[in-house]
C-alpha cells in the first residue's frame, strides 16, 4: 500500500509504503514493516520546537540526504543532525525528527527480526539510539530508493530482498563506525556529499563551484580530490548522473520528452535530445519506444 500525505502549511510530503509480512518471511531474519522519504521546508523554530514524539515498535534507519536538522529522543537530546548522519532508532524510544533552517530530505525504514536482535544483544550496535556518518552517502540513499521501489512492487521474494538491502546498510553502519582512523576520511565524506547532490533531482542545476561552495571546500581542491578518488571531473560524474535519471524516467513513466529535459535542467528539449543521442546513440523517444516494445515482447514470451 502507497499513502501520500501533504501538508501545505509546513510545504511537508512523506512518501511512505507499508509492508505486511507473514511468519514465513519473518524467518529470514529481518522484514521490513514500513519505509518511506520525507522531504520537508519547515525550518526549526521557537514556534514550531515541540514536535510530536513517535515510538516505533520497531527497529528504524533514517539518513539526512540532504539539509539538516534535530534529534531529540529518550538517549540524545536536541542533537543538530547534517547532511550524512544516519541515525538508528531502537524500539520502543520516544523520538522526534525537526528539520532545520533549510528543511531537509530524509529516507527511512522500519524493520524488525531476529538478525538485528542479536546484532544488538551481542554488542554490534549499541542498545540506544545513535548517529552515523559514512563516507560514500548516495550509495546509501541508493540503498534506501532500492528498497522503496521493491516494497513498492509485488511478488514473492521482496521481504527477502529488500531485508537484505536492509541489513547492507547495517553492515555499512558497523564498518563505518570501526573505521574512523581511514585516511582521506574527511575529503571522501565531502565527495559522498557531492555526490548525493549532483544525484538529486532539484539540484542538478547548481554549477560545480556552487556545490563546492556549500560544502566549505575550494573549487580547486574539490575538483583535483574527486578525480583523485573516483577517475574522473565532477562535471563528468553529474552528467552520467542525469543520463541515468532520465532512462529512469523514459521507462517508468509517461513524461513528454520536453518535460524530462526541463525536469533535468537542460536549457530546452533540443540541448537534451542531443545529450542523449551522443551517449546512447539514438534520440530519447526512440529509446523509450525500443525498451518499452523489449518489456512487452519480453512480458508476453513469458505468458506463453
Amino acid at each position: 500500500m502507497s499513502v501520500i500525505n501533504e501538508c501545505n502549511e509546513c510545504s511537508k510530503q512523506d512518501v511512505l509504503l507499508t509492508a505486511a509480512y507473514d511468519m514465513h518471511e519473518r524467518m529470514w531474519g529481518l522484514s521490513i514493516s514500513a519505509t518511506g522519504r520525507t522531504s520537508s521546508a519547515l525550518p526549526y523554530t521557537s514556534s514550531n520546537n515541540k514536535q510530536p514524539k513517535k515510538s516505533p515498535t520497531e527497529f528504524c534507519i533514517a539518513c539526512v540526504a540532504f539539509g539538516s536538522g534535530y534529534l531529540d529522543c529518550d538517549a540524545i537530546k536536541h542533537k543538530p543532525l547534517e547532511t550524512g548522519d544516519i541515525i538508528m532508532l531502537l524500539p520502543g524510544e520516544s523520538y522526534s525528527l525537526t528539520p532545520g533552517e533549510q528543511g531537509w530530505s530524509l529516507y527511512w525504514v522500519e524493520f524488525g527480526g531476529y538478525a538485528v536482535d542479536n546484532m544488538v544483544r551481542n554488542g554490534f550496535f549499541s542498545e540506544r539510539s545513535k548517529i552515523f556518518q559514512v563516507n560514500e552517502l548516495h550509495h546509501i540513499v541508493d540503498i534506501f530508493r532500492e528498497i522503496q521501489k521493491t516494497m513498492s512492487g509485488s511478488g514473492a521474494g521482496k521481504q527477502q530482498y529488500a531485508g537484505s538491502l536492509v541489513h547492507l546498510i547495517l553492515g555499512k553502519l558497523y564498518y563505518a563506525s570501526k573505521s574512523d582512523s581511514l585516511d582521506d576520511v574527511y575529503i571522501l565524506r565531502i565527495i559522498g556529499r557531492a555526490k548525493s547532490i549532483m544525484k538529486d533531482e532539484a539540484q542538478m542545476h547548481l554549477p560545480i563551484d556552487e556545490i563546492a561552495r556549500q560544502l566549505d571546500i575550494s573549487y580547486s581542491l574539490f575538483r583535483r580530490e574527486f578525480r583523485r578518488l573516483c577517475g574522473i571531473p565532477p562535471g563528468q560524474y553529474r552528467q552520467e548522473a542525469k543520463l541515468e535519471k532520465a532512462k529512469e524516467l523514459l521507462l517508468t513513466t509517461n513524461i513528454s520528452i520536453a518535460d524530462i529535459a526541463s525536469h533535468l535542467s537542460f536549457e530546452n528539449l533540443g540541448q537534451f535530445s542531443t545529450f542523449f543521442r551522443k551517449r546512447v546513440g539514438v534520440p530519447p523517444l526512440e529509446y523509450r519506444k525500443r525498451k518499452i516494445y523489449a518489456q512487452v515482447q519480453t512480458s508476453q514470451n513469458a505468458e506463453l
